[in-house]
């Protein structure tokens, strides 16, 4: 049925079934093994029910089950045949058989790491001597998924060929590299490489995931009255104040290239943050114990943490030594001085440049869309995960101002950026929205931002 020259099919006429498995009936008269074969297959409906009846067709009770068997038909196989059945067919890679590939690596694990390993060698043979990134991608999202599979197991790839590919898939995070890739490969291989170990993220690196933005004045804000003025916007103010536009001064500050993850903030769990008040001086603590749903995000390391209220990531960034950024100095960050009406400056969205309109339906790996990144190398201002300010949510600024710290503490806190559910305009740099404080939502996350040193706060003796 998986094999069908059609197409994976999901249903079989009965008689056809019967037809396959008639010669497998060797103790039965030939003569009588079609009928044996309907019989066996009533009985195993009834007996297992594995497999049932609709009308006059069979099939599956549940279609893992067939993908599950197709791959002990695999497995039982040489590696000649293997190579066979899924490659000569160029079946590997589709969507149909994809299930299948990982359960086969699975029941040849059973059988030693040798035929994981001969299975392996054979699909990165076909990248060839010098693959394109796509082709990279496709392959470390396949085999990638297997090693995630296989974990509980420790198994570990022996060719090296898999850890050039890993290597490779860096490139997704160049913008002059990742035009070719679909974004939804790019995102599978992007979270692969996540549960891998993102070289991005290894303690000699951190330090490279700082910007710094030198002091001086930006004008903030958007007005649509006047096109001869500073930062004019035909969509300002869509949603919420963004006006008057006014020159503020800002000291010279470091934000963080990219949205806190969500392996990133495991560290924040594992040290006991959500047990220790030193961290929530703003409040809230012992409110909760971990961030929602949070066993599913584990699963994506590299994607921004999210369901964290404002006082969840205010306490991160007092473990880390660092403060939420203000409304300001976001803006300054996404705007620069140049007046940018978008992160990576005036041009349209598109599904290059930042997470948006539910194109994926999830928050993606940190860094996955470059083409939107600022011109100082900030990824994902827009699009992707909404991000806490430290300041409450009020009347907008009017007058030239220094180093503002927004309005005062209220119920609700501002929010910036837009996020992977919301529309283009979310992602102008003048956009704002907000948020209750002490609640938590999907498509929230935040960055850090750090005025001076990286070191935690000193416990108090």
């Amino acid at each position: 049925m998986h094999d069908d020259p059609r197409g994976r099919q999901v249903q079989l006429a009965r008689y056809a079934a019967a037809e396959v498995l008639a010669p497998t009936l060797r103790d039965v008269p030939p003569d009588q093994q079609h009928a044996a074969a309907e019989r066996f297959l009533i009985e195993e409906e009834l007996d297992s029910g594995i497999i049932e009846s609709v009308r006059d067709d069979v099939r599956f009770w549940h279609l893992t089950f067939q993908e599950y068997l197709a791959a002990r038909a695999l497995a039982a196989c040489s590696d000649d045949a293997q190579r066979e059945r899924l490659f000569a067919q160029v079946k590997l890679y589709q969507n149909d058989w994809r299930e299948v590939v990982l359960l086969l690596a699975g029941v040849l694990c059973h059988q030693g790491f040798e035929r994981v390993d001969r299975m392996f060698g054979a699909i990165l043979e076909q990248l060839g001597p010098e693959p394109n990134l796509a082709d990279q991608a496709r392959c470390v999202g396949l085999l990638g998924a297997a090693v995630r599979d296989l974990k509980p197991a420790k198994y570990q790839p022996g060719d090296p060929r898999y850890h050039q590919a890993l290597q490779a898939v860096l490139g997704l995070f160049d913008a002059d590299r990742a035009g070719d890739v679909p974004i939804k490969e790019a995102v599978e291989a992007a979270d692969v490489l996540g549960q891998a170990g993102d070289p991005r993220f290894e303690p000699d690196q951190r330090e490279m995931t700082w910007i710094t933005i030198p002091a001086g004045e930006f004008w903030m804000g958007a007005q649509k009255d006047n096109k001869e003025q500073r930062n004019y916007d035909p969509e300002a103010g869509k949603f919420g104040p963004e006006s008057p536009v006014h020159p503020v001064w800002l000291d010279e500050f470091r934000i963080a290239k990219y949205p806190v993850t969500v392996g990133e903030y495991r560290e924040f769990l594992d040290a006991g943050g959500y047990g220790d008040e030193i961290f929530w001086k703003a409040g809230r603590f012992g409110q909760s114990e971990r961030p929602d749903n949070w066993e599913e995000h584990l699963q994506f390391p590299t994607r921004p943490v999210i369901y964290v209220s404002w006082y969840e990531a205010g306490a991160y960034a007092a473990w880390k030594g660092c403060q939420l950024p203000t409304e300001a100095q976001w803006e300054r960050a996404a705007r620069g001085v140049d007046a940018r009406r978008y992160p990576w400056g005036d041009q349209d969205p598109d599904d290059r440049r930042m997470n948006y309109k539910r194109n994926i339906g999830h928050p993606t790996p940190v860094g996955l869309y470059p083409r939107g990144n600022t011109p100082d190398g900030i990824c994902d201002l827009a699009g992707n995960v909404w991000e806490w300010c430290w300041d409450g949510y009020g009347e907008y600024p009017k007058d030239r101002q220094k180093n503002p710290q927004g309005a005062p503490a209220g119920s609700s806190r501002v929010l910036r950026g837009g996020s992977w559910g919301n529309t283009a305009y979310n992602g102008l740099s003048a956009s704002r929205n907000f948020h209750p404080s002490h609640r938590y939502n999907s498509r929230i996350g935040f960055r850090l931002l750090c005025s001076c040193s990286l070191s935690r706060p000193s416990r108090p003796q």
